[in-house]
């Protein structure tokens, strides 16, 4: 059963390798056998960056499996150990639990020390996974560009894939589009050439947000939706549609087209409140029904620091605005401060892409009534835009700059 397990995650069957795994677990948990329970555990290796759950799951009983099977294991098995501290990481990417950071850094450590660069990769897989809730976009960028040197170093064909995958994050998150492209052409090949199901999908959605930033709206809704196929193709279908719909609201921003997903983002509201509750307050707000988008946002749940956390946290400055709600305003402007050399939601590799958060930052500082604040955020936006080489970004901050000078410059008083 292992081997087979193994052999259905390399091949990108994950909802198959996950039942199987999960079955066999039930098997050989009650034998009291830590090692052979590790083995089973393992055995489900994701080399790429798909979440292994659809958004804003936990598996809470795989967890505890794994964090009862740690204690047990015996000490001298330490390649069993870091391989199964990588799985309880994974198993946590969607939830704030405070035994995945440490046990992310333990993992990368053993892998070190082994000398191992496929379990180096495994270990560096997750802590990159791990790094949104705690660390910063730096760190995700030393370790993507680690992940491609193992892959490329060692010939691990799915490691140099996946450090692709995440180098598209970073680059993405950065508004270096033209890295990210190159990095994405890459993918396509190894994909093709090595039969990587996965890797394709990743691809995929990068293509969509491409085409966004290019303003091919069309075409990007044409490649989100062969993104979804290559998706279920590779046999993540309820990964597909546990997603939340960030895309399709990404391309309704930049075409002035919010009022048109109020029925959309309802769905989404009843499935995932948290982000749920920014989309349809925004969308209300945009159709003209603020009192309804006022009683939507009287809810202000904690947004969770994980992949999407720029992307919702945007969205709620977006809701401030709109709304001049402002508890809203002050906490995204205090959260995103820190991000003002990134795009807001470029981090996805594919999702969404909404707008440089120094030129959100400048609006929550103009509404803040601070605007020789929001100069120096038009201006950092104005780098990032020009870095991105998006022209409607440039456009905005340059007019934005040019409203705020004027708003600040002082009155003569003779």
């Amino acid at each position: 059963m292992i081997g087979t397990i193994r052999t259905l995650s390399t091949a990108g069957e994950h909802v198959s390798a996950r039942t199987l795994r999960d079955d066999t677990l039930t098997e050989v948990i009650g034998l009291g056998d830590a090692e052979l329970t590790t083995r089973v555990i393992v055995a489900y290796d994701t080399h790429g960056l798909w979440p292994p759950h659809p958004y804003g799951d936990t598996p809470e009983k795989i967890v505890e499996q794994i964090d009862q099977t740690l204690h047990r294991l015996p000490p001298h098995h330490r390649e069993l150990r870091c391989r199964l501290l990588a799985s309880l990481v994974i198993e946590l990417e969607q939830s704030d639990d405070p035994r995945a950071d440490p046990a992310s850094l333990e993992a990368v450590t053993i892998a070190r020390r082994l000398d191992d660069p496929a379990l180096l990769a495994t270990a560096l897989n997750a802590r990159f996974r791990q790094s949104y809730w705690t660390s910063a976009l730096a760190e995700r960028e030393r370790i993507a560009t680690e992940l491609l040197s193992l892959g490329r170093n060692h010939r691990l064909i799915a490691v140099e894939a996946t450090g692709r995958q995440a180098l598209i994050r970073c680059a993405c998150g950065r508004g270096r589009f033209t890295a990210a492209d190159e990095h994405a052409t890459e993918i396509e090949r190894l994909a093709t050439t090595y039969d990587l199901p996965a890797a394709a999908a990743a691809a995929a959605w990068y293509r969509g947000l491409h085409h966004v930033v290019g303003g091919r709206f069309a075409d990007a809704e044409h490649a989100y939706q062969r993104a979804a196929e290559l998706t279920s193709q590779a046999g993540m279908a309820d990964f597909e549609q546990g997603v939340f719909p960030i895309e399709t609201l990404s391309i309704a921003l930049w075409t002035d087209k919010l009022a048109d997903l109020v029925p959309a983002c309802q769905d989404a509201y009843n499935r995932w409140p948290t982000p749920g509750t920014e989309a349809l307050a925004l969308t209300l707000a945009a159709a003209g029904r603020f009192d309804e988008a006022q009683v939507v946002a009287s809810r202000r749940p904690p947004i969770p620091r994980d992949i999407r956390f720029t992307v919702v946290m945007a969205l709620r400055g977006l809701v401030g605005l709109a709304l001049n709600d402002h508890d809203r305003i002050t906490e995204a402007y205090q959260a995103l401060r820190p991000l003002d050399d990134e795009i807001a939601g470029g981090d996805t590799g594919g999702y969404a892409v909404l707008l440089p958060i120094a030129q959100l930052l400048g609006d929550l500082a103009v509404r803040r009534g601070e605007p020789q604040t929001a100069n120096t955020h038009y201006l950092k936006a104005r780098v990032v835009a020009e870095r991105a080489n998006v022209p409607q970004w440039t456009a905005a901050a340059r007019d934005a700059l040019a409203r705020t000078i004027t708003r600040s410059k002082p009155h003569r008083a003779w």
